[in-house]
């Protein structure tokens, strides 16, 4: 079964029903090429395979993370494009990292890995202290841990309860 999208533009007042990835993909969609449009994106857990859709109507495929990805879409480095990032949750060390970055100019290639968190948080990324750059965040019942990119220092909020999803989020 193929995989269809709806989008309603707001400034054309136009309904638009592409069709990209199938019924075992995740959606990821963000803007990846940081020229300010969302890209259709989706990742195959069962291949590791990302496919790709530019606003230029340029595609990509390649072959990011496994069955234990969690993927989360964020500007890590504040260069308005959003990175591809691949959340390991099968880490079996606590020092192994589990958060893995790749641009689209580079896509499957890890440009920058990290360890924050672990196999029950939910990952999260996004611009929680205002520079541009999203931060490495996680959730579990109700307890958000965000380590901030300003300082390199960990905000603990307590929002939420044991059955509270964060979002954004991609599907598991």
């Amino acid at each position: 079964m193929a995989g269809k999208w709806y989008t309603y533009s707001l400034t054309q007042g136009s309904l638009s029903s592409p069709t990209w990835g199938n019924a075992d993909c995740r959606p990821a969609q963000a803007d990846y090429d940081g020229d300010g449009k969302t890209d259709f994106a989706v990742f195959n857990p069962d291949t590791g395979e990302w496919y790709v859709l530019y606003s230029n109507n340029s595609s990509d495929s390649f072959n990011w993370g496994n069955l234990h990805s969690l993927f989360v879409a964020g500007d890590m480095d504040g260069d308005f494009a959003h990175e591809f990032i691949d959340y390991d949750t099968w880490t079996t060390s606590s020092s192994d990292d589990n958060w893995y970055l790749s641009h689209a100019s580079n896509a499957g290639i890890s440009y920058s890995s990290t360890r924050f968190g672990n196999n029950s948080t939910i990952p999260v990324a996004g611009d929680f202290d205002g520079d541009t750059k999203a931060d490495y965040t996680v959730f579990k019942n109700g307890q958000w841990y965000i380590w901030k990119s300003t300082t390199g220092s960990m905000w603990m909020p307590t929002v939420g309860s044991s059955w509270a999803q964060p979002i954004p989020q991609f599907y598991r």
